[in-house]
């Protein structure tokens, strides 16, 4: 963790962007897709006048970025930076007024501009309101996700922390647990040299093959890039949705929308 807000500090970037940069990085290997937009909710408590009100003000960005070129790492979080700082300059936009902006294709079935999100907070410590109560965070399993993708590091006293929500009609338990630890070697490759290109970077990080069941050995090596069984689940996944789409009536859908926009 030391190392990491070093390499922060002397490229003038926060914690949050640097790990950014490394889970975009992630992404690329597992997807082998450049142009990568990941979604990052912001408290939006920045005015004096919220801070102290009970509500929810929380807006998500859209943070996209390019990998092309095969940047180093840190020309990368330099990308990423500027990304975010402009990203910050205009969090007060809603997210909602951007799709309607942009007019991507819509789905019900997951959200328009990002299928992945990263988040970083800090640990919350147990708050003592009065002396008969006590306020603290509780962890809550919701059985679903809106996301194909979710991690979220939190940063502890002793080093940073990781949990990773996933779609388990695109990825099994093997897959996610490998990428956990693709993700902690990138950011040990990073801050021992940022200046290793990309196509070094992902280099490092193995994909294993598993052969399907009654699939020999030598026929998995020849099996397809994880991106294009990616490509395909979703496909499938967003084809079944789109079946369902029109059995809902018009305030369900209203409602399932509210859902991918986090409100």
């Amino acid at each position: 963790t030391q190392a990491v807000h070093a390499l922060s500090r002397r490229e003038g970037a926060t914690l949050f962007m640097t790990l950014l940069a490394a889970f975009n990085v992630l992404l690329y290997r597992y997807s082998g897709q450049t142009d990568i937009v990941v979604g990052s909710p912001m408290a939006n408590r920045e005015r004096p006048e919220v801070q102290r009100l009970i509500g929810y003000f929380v807006n998500i960005m859209a943070l996209r970025t390019s990998l092309d070129d095969n940047p180093t790492f840190r020309q990368l979080l330099a990308r990423v930076r500027l990304t975010a700082v402009n990203a910050y300059a205009h969090a007060d936009v809603p997210f909602e007024k951007i799709v309607r902006a942009v007019r991507p294709e819509r789905n019900l079935g997951y959200n328009p501009l990002f299928q992945t999100v990263f988040t970083l907070q800090e640990a919350l410590e147990a708050v003592q309101i009065t002396p008969a109560l006590t306020m603290q965070s509780v962890t809550i399993d919701p059985k679903t996700t809106l996301f194909d993708l979710r991690l979220e590091m939190t940063a502890v006293e002793q080093g940073l922390v990781g949990f990773i929500e996933y779609n388990t009609d695109l990825f099994d338990v093997a897959t996610i647990t490998g990428m956990l630890g693709h993700y902690q070697t990138l950011l040990e490759s990073v801050t021992n040299n940022p200046d290793q290109p990309l196509s070094v970077l992902v280099s490092s990080i193995p994909i294993e093959r598993r052969p399907s069941p009654g699939q020999n050995t030598a026929q998995s090596k020849e099996d397809t890039h994880p991106s294009d069984k990616m490509r395909d689940a979703v496909t499938q996944r967003r084809s079944k949705l789109s079946a369902q789409r029109d059995k809902l009536s018009p305030a369900q859908r209203a409602l399932f929308e509210k859902r991918l926009r986090g409100e």
